[in-house]
């Protein structure tokens, strides 16, 4: 499945539509604030799906600390409240440059998500599940009005809801700009990853996949 991702408002917090040619409102998602923690909730026919929380426990209280934090960034929460996985960031650490990566735990299956630069072809979050990869997310680098658009193509629906869930923790994390609106802006991001073994995550042919 393909399926379009459109970043709807950006001030003080941010919504989102997921549409596909035939459904032009799957899902909504928002993110919201509550004093300094970020609650983001991802909603079907306006019913909750999949929420995430801050784990308040793993705030970093100094920037040292914050170098070193590989925790449970956000717990992943079902309707009712009760906790379903976890979202961490890692670090691979070596002699001259290291590498990071997103590890999500969802319903006991653990899943890992490389950040590829691919230039003007964008940037892609390729999910695996152990070595195959069974989702990505592309954000386009140009960025009309402040408003993020991507692309997320998943190989099998089981993951559907993770994945989505995922994309907006990746913009919240990455490309979060609910400070200010912009109207009749551009601007454009270019990416490039060089690091062979994260650059080989990406497989243009997986797209072709999921249609």
């Amino acid at each position: 499945m393909i399926i379009d991702l459109k970043q709807i408002r950006s001030l003080e917090g941010t919504d989102f539509v997921f549409s596909t040619p035939d459904n032009p409102n799957l899902y909504t998602a928002q993110v919201r604030f509550n004093k300094l923690l970020t609650n983001i909730s991802l909603f079907q026919n306006d019913e909750p799906v999949l929420s995430l929380s801050y784990n308040i426990n793993d705030i970093p209280r100094s920037f040292i600390q914050s170098l070193k934090m590989e925790g449970a960034l956000y717990c992943i929460n079902n309707p009712h409240g009760e906790a379903c996985g976890e979202i961490s960031y890692k670090t691979v650490r070596s002699l001259f440059r290291g590498y990071s990566y997103n590890q999500i735990i969802f319903n006991s299956e653990v899943y890992v998500s490389y950040t590829v630069g691919m230039g003007k072809k964008g940037i892609f979050e390729c999910i695996y599940s152990g070595n195959q990869l069974i989702a990505m997310i592309e954000k386009h680098p140009v960025v009309y009005n402040n408003l993020d658009t991507y692309k997320i193509y998943i190989k099998d629906n089981k993951h559907m809801d993770m994945v989505c869930l995922f994309a907006v923790y990746i913009d919240h994390t990455t490309s979060s700009n609910y400070t200010s609106s912009s109207c009749k802006s551009r601007t454009a991001t270019y990416e490039y990853t060089l690091r062979k073994e994260i650059k080989d995550k990406y497989d243009p042919n997986f797209k072709e996949l999921c249609k």
